[in-house]
């Protein structure tokens, strides 16, 4: 399980890293009124660098859920650890009658007596 979850939160640090890193780069073609009302020039750098921010937030978003869905996981793990102790905390407390733990009934039931 840490293998996997080291694995994960490195996932979540390159993708934040990377998309990051790809919008800070790239904000400022946002803001260039240029190829919003008419097309780019060819030698523009703005061709690639809206697309580029674009591909930075689907990233960064990427690492969101990502960073979500492991810290779901861990909770439901956390969760049957929890259900599976408590089961097995009521199961030795039945343990201490051997009838119960047997599924039988007492030796000392009247239906023995009978």
């Amino acid at each position: 399980m840490i293998s996997t979850m080291r694995a994960s939160v490195d996932l979540m640090h390159v993708l934040f890293d990377a998309g990051g890193e790809m919008m800070m780069m790239t904000w400022h073609s946002l803001l260039s009124a240029e190829g919003y009302l008419d097309m780019e020039a060819h030698d523009s750098d703005l061709r690639g660098s809206r697309g580029v921010f674009l591909a930075g937030v689907l990233t960064f978003y990427m690492g969101v859920l990502n960073m979500l869905n492991t810290f779901a996981t861990l909770y439901d793990k956390q969760k049957a650890k929890r259900l599976a102790r408590k089961k097995s905390y009521a199961n030795l407390s039945n343990a201490g009658s051997p009838t119960k733990a047997a599924g039988g009934s007492d030796a000392s039931s009247p239906e023995k007596d009978k």
